[in-house]
């Protein structure tokens, strides 16, 4: 397997190791090592998707200055053309997934400043980041609306079943629908004709 390949394989099954780690850790109240993974696993999940975005466009340099034909597209022969196909092909999606994670994030402040932190706090922030950055777009629209159903069952249930009525924080939610549509992949954006979204 070559280093790219490895790389968008690490996008993909990385955060996802990292997430399922931190439901385990959820589910057995270990908070500290989840805060921790959720910190590690943001930062490191960021440098792999720079890092793939960097390598690829560096490869295909490469390539086509020793095509004799290609190189023409390049500096000096073409300005623009290279940084183009670099900006829609490799770094626009990464553009796009960083854009709607920090929407999400600053929404997720918006709550949790409204709600006194009874609905999300400071380490769900960091959480709803790590899970946005991790699905990507447009897994995110699928993503959101699982999490939101998840989250309502689970006050619904709450309320009615175990006749509580204090809020729940939305962390659960977070993790669980992250996983689902990382491993659902492209059959959810099929079945829910979102791949046309797809950049």
């Amino acid at each position: 397997m070559d280093t790219l390949s490895a790389l968008y394989l690490a996008k993909i099954y990385f955060p996802l190791s990292v997430l399922i780690i931190i439901l385990f850790c959820h589910a057995t109240s270990r908070n500290k090592q989840k805060n921790k993974l959720i910190k590690y696993g943001l930062l490191l999940t960021i440098i792999i998707i720079l890092l793939t975005s960097v390598y690829s466009t560096i490869l295909t340099y490469l390539a086509w200055k020793q095509d004799p034909i290609s190189k023409f597209l390049l500096p000096p022969y073409n300005s623009s053309y290279f940084y183009q196909y670099a900006y829609f092909h490799y770094w626009r999606p990464s553009i796009i997934a960083f854009t709607v994670s920090a929407i999400w994030v600053l929404f997720l402040f918006f709550i949790k400043k409204y709600s006194n932190d009874k609905l999300i706090s400071k380490n769900e922030i960091h959480l709803g980041f790590f899970t946005a950055l991790s699905v990507g777009f447009p897994l995110f629209i699928p993503y959101l609306f699982i999490l939101f159903t998840l989250f309502l069952f689970h006050q619904l249930i709450n309320s009615i079943i175990f006749k509580k009525h204090q809020p729940i924080l939305i962390s659960l939610s977070m993790i669980v629908s992250a996983i689902t549509v990382i491993l659902l992949g492209d059959s959810i954006l099929i079945k829910f004709g979102l791949d046309v979204l797809k950049v």
